[in-house]
């Protein structure tokens, strides 16, 4: 289990298979969770957008639709805000030279998620793994009661 809260309020945990189904699931399951825990439903629209975008990379760019990989996600609500994390077990790539929304121009099919996901979540964190390899991506959305 990755570095979540310390004593969440409520935890959920998702094993996801590398495929659309598991992108939809995960956001689904995203905005159901924060309306559970007060968020209005705008903030559970744009998490769960944030989210899908996140499943969404992971079966893509990080396992590359390869079945035998899996894709884990941890949903904490911890006082005033929602934490989502997920990890792939893709090869991980270099967000440092990543700009804060790309050139139209160089945007042929992909190249939206993470700038898309910046806009949605109040903190977004990514971490690679070498071992287990993988990428992790922590969303943080605020929670107004």
């Amino acid at each position: 289990m990755p570095d979540v809260d310390s004593s969440p309020d409520s935890i959920e945990e998702l094993d996801l298979d590398s495929s659309v189904d598991s992108i939809i699931t995960a956001g689904e399951t995203a905005a159901r969770f924060a309306r559970e825990f007060g968020l209005n439903e705008d903030g559970c629209y744009r998490l769960g957008l944030a989210v899908h975008e996140a499943v969404a990379n992971a079966v893509v760019h990080g396992n590359r639709h390869a079945p035998e990989k899996r894709i884990r996600m941890w949903i904490s609500f911890r006082r005033d805000r929602i934490t989502v994390t997920i990890r792939d077990e893709g090869e991980g790539f270099d967000s440092g030279g990543l700009p804060d929304w790309p050139d139209p121009r160089s945007l042929h099919r992909s190249g939206r998620g993470l700038p898309l996901m910046r806009e949605f979540v109040n903190e977004l964190s990514l971490r690679h793994h070498d071992e287990p390899p993988g990428t992790e991506v922590r969303l943080i959305k605020n929670v107004r009661h």
